[in-house]
């Protein structure tokens, strides 16, 4: 059971407009502010392990077996959420706060409103080379600013993870799997 339309997140900082998707472990929302900005809100939810009852905004574990591991995947998700927090780049989606709330946490983060590269494809059809260049030079740049100056590997850069504003901005998104390197290199995570 996912949010519905009109409740608030963060002492009614967020409204939730709609459900935008919802993947295995985690619902993303469009949502507004108090000054009608439109943001998308990413909640930890493990499709196979969390609950929600109907009146209720309180996300549940309803048995003890896997608590350890919706625990597990949900420092996973603070990880990802932090990981894009010190992340600044025009082609990096911008996360603006993490926070915690209904027994979960979810971030705050710019909405895309043009939807994916795979959408896009599907929709329209392959996109001309001039267009295509210029998604993988923005790309690129996003990658080689996350490997040279924040040591972090995506590890799972794909067209359904590049999503496209309407004025022709790739922006780089889901960082679930990334990892972080020191300066000669060593991972820093033993996440596997």
């Amino acid at each position: 059971m996912y949010l519905r339309q009109g409740q608030q997140l963060n002492h009614g900082k967020y409204t939730i407009q709609q459900m935008l998707g919802q993947g295995g472990f985690g619902i993303t929302y469009l949502a507004t502010t108090a000054d009608g900005e439109q943001v998308a809100i990413k909640e930890f939810f493990m499709k196979d392990a969390c609950m929600r009852q109907d009146d209720s905004m309180r996300v549940t574990v309803p048995t003890e077996g896997v608590r350890e591991d919706v625990e597990r995947y949900r420092k996973k998700f603070i990880k990802e959420a932090n990981n894009l927090l010190r992340l600044r780049h025009p082609n990096i989606v911008a996360v603006y706060e993490v926070f915690e709330e209904n027994d979960t946490d979810y971030y705050a983060m710019q909405y895309m409103p043009g939807g994916s590269l795979r959408d896009h494809v599907r929709q329209f059809g392959p996109m001309d080379e001039p267009t295509a260049r210029s998604y993988v030079l923005q790309v690129a740049s996003a990658l080689r600013y996350m490997h040279e100056r924040k040591h972090l590997c995506h590890y799972d850069v794909k067209p359904g993870n590049i999503l496209i504003d309407g004025e022709g901005q790739a922006m780089l998104i889901d960082f679930g799997l990334s990892k972080n390197y020191d300066g000669s290199g060593q991972q820093t995570s033993s996440t596997p």
